[in-house]
């Protein structure tokens, strides 16, 4: 379960955060209410209808969280705190906002006591409401980590199955399991608000979308073919593959995920860095070291990009001796600007002058990269999605599997693992043009998800062509052939939208479409 601290007051989802925005403004409204002097009566009188809505919302987020507190023995202590702490805030607001008494000074002034009193009760409040709020959303968070929880238990107990008896019961209450857990992780999904995390919990959930028709076919294929080895392999390689996804769902709902380092080997992120760097570097001394370091480091980074670009075998020799050139001149320009500024201590104008057009020329030369990396990457995106060439070997790979023919499959094996390796490598040259990190994520998983199918795709080969009249192995092939197709064409429509300047994260399906997905799987039982 996640680790829960009630004192760690950072919002991660939109829902707490929206449901936080009218209270906010409206407290906003009475604590501002002090700097303004002199209050008519009709002000006044506004300002204890405002007093009354907060009352109001307060008493129904405190009668909310004491409904959970109820429900939750293990966030009750917590819960029941905060709501106490909100309620007596809440009162003290009302009391503040009646303005009776010598709460007002004859001008029509509120008390500078009251003011501060107000202020006070004012951050007392949000406080204690935020605090309700995360508690509450914890419950959220447990309840979905409890579904993963289920899902792993029914994977294990799906692993153990003996008979098709079994399996069929098992799977069944998998699946219930399984649609669950879509359900509360699409909500989580888009409930979150840092895009990355997004982006990871995206994947993850498509992940275990496809993987439910293999686990269903690979897992019948062994049942029929006990002693194959080549069924086995593609079973535990579909039960890792959705474990893999559900720890990435579980650590991305705890706060646990470590971020990938996806900016490295992103040209188009490391450039918007390197211009901040530059203008930074323009603005500095001689002898601001800080600042020349950065901009150094930030130099040496599109350098390792652009030479990642380069170390893509499908790259045109025109194209690499042009990029080459441009990393030339940017080192000659990068050790010309480092030697001005050094010698630039008397900062008089043709000194400063040339280092300015130093600067403009590093620029542009990082513009120029930039360009010719797109246009690397455009042209073998629209080569390998255009002219199909990787669509060939799959089908030959089938029919050799269908026919039985074993010898002519293991050679047409290494020709569809050779064309698996230039659709990672152009999807990894084309990542570095994405714009920002939900996007590279987007590929990435696509691109892990082509060089993880591949194997499996040749293990329902196999099983296939040493049992070519089975049934079960025939079905089983089908399902890694349709979702191969379906992974390229997503990988070609990511690839397309990131040199198109698009953004892939904002193209997921709903949760809603997702259960129905699940649900038209377990049907097939």
């Amino acid at each position: 379960m996640a680790k829960w601290d009630s004192k760690n007051l950072e919002i991660r989802s939109k829902s707490v955060e929206q449901t936080l925005v009218p209270l906010v403004t409206q407290i906003t409204t009475l604590v501002n209410h002090k700097d303004h002097g002199r209050r008519s009566e009709r002000a006044l009188k506004a300002i204890h209808e405002i007093g009354k809505v907060v009352a109001l919302a307060v008493e129904r987020f405190v009668s909310v969280g004491e409904q959970i507190a109820s429900e939750n023995e293990d966030v009750a202590e917590e819960m029941r705190m905060a709501c106490e702490e909100a309620k007596k805030s809440g009162q003290t607001i009302f009391t503040l906002t009646s303005f009776t008494g010598d709460s007002i000074n004859g001008d029509g002034v509120p008390n500078g006591t009251d003011k501060t009193n107000m202020v006070r009760a004012a951050r007392s409040l949000l406080s204690a409401v935020t605090r309700v709020l995360i508690i509450a959303d914890s419950v959220v968070v447990k309840r979905l980590l409890a579904a993963v929880k289920k899902v792993d238990d029914r994977l294990k107990q799906l692993e153990t199955v003996n008979t098709f008896t079994d399996f069929v019961q098992a799977f069944s209450q998998f699946g219930s399991d399984m649609v669950e857990l879509a359900h509360l992780s699409g909500d989580r999904q888009n409930d979150l608000k840092d895009d990355t995390l997004k982006a990871e919990m995206g994947a993850a959930r498509s992940i275990l979308e496809k993987s439910t028709m293999m686990l269903l076919t690979t897992s019948k294929t062994c049942l029929r073919h006990p002693d194959s080895r080549s069924a086995k392999g593609n079973r535990e390689g579909v039960f890792k593959k959705m474990r893999e996804a559900m720890a990435t769902i579980t650590s991305v709902v705890q706060d646990e995920h470590k971020e990938e380092d996806t900016e490295k080997g992103c040209l188009a992120m490391d450039l918007v860095h390197f211009e901040a760097c530059l203008e930074a570097y323009k603005q500095s001394s001689p002898d601001d070291s800080e600042s020349k370091i950065k901009f150094q480091k930030a130099f040496a980074n599109i350098l390792d990009d652009v030479q990642s670009v380069m170390d893509s075998p499908h790259m045109r020799k025109e194209k690499r001796e042009k990029i080459l050139a441009l990393c030339e001149n940017a080192q000659d320009i990068m050790k010309d600007i480092l030697e001005r500024q050094k010698n630039n201590k008397n900062e008089d104008a043709t000194s400063i002058d040339t280092l300015d057009m130093a600067l403009q020329r590093i620029c542009k030369t990082s513009k120029d990269l930039r360009h010719e990396v797109h246009q690397v990457a455009t042209d073998q995106v629209f080569e390998t999605f255009s002219h199909l060439g990787h669509k060939k070997s799959l089908p030959a790979l089938r029919n050799a599997a269908a026919s039985g023919s074993s010898a002519q499959l293991e050679s047409l094996a290494n020709v569809f693992t050779q064309d698996a390796k230039r659709l990672q490598e152009v999807s990894r040259v084309t990542r570095n043009m994405a714009s920002n990190k939900p996007m590279a994520i987007t590929a990435k998983k696509v691109e892990e998800n082509i060089d993880t199918l591949c194997p499996q795709v040749i293990h329902a080969a196999r099983t296939l062509a040493a049992h070519p009249v089975s049934k079960i192995a025939q079905e089983n092939m089908e399902v890694f052939v349709d979702v191969w197709e379906a992974q390229v064409e997503e990988l070609g429509k990511v690839l397309r939208l990131i040199t198109a300047g698009g953004d892939p994260s904002k193209k997921s399906p709903g949760s809603r479409h997702k259960r129905s997905s699940y649900n038209a799987v377990y049907a097939t039982l």
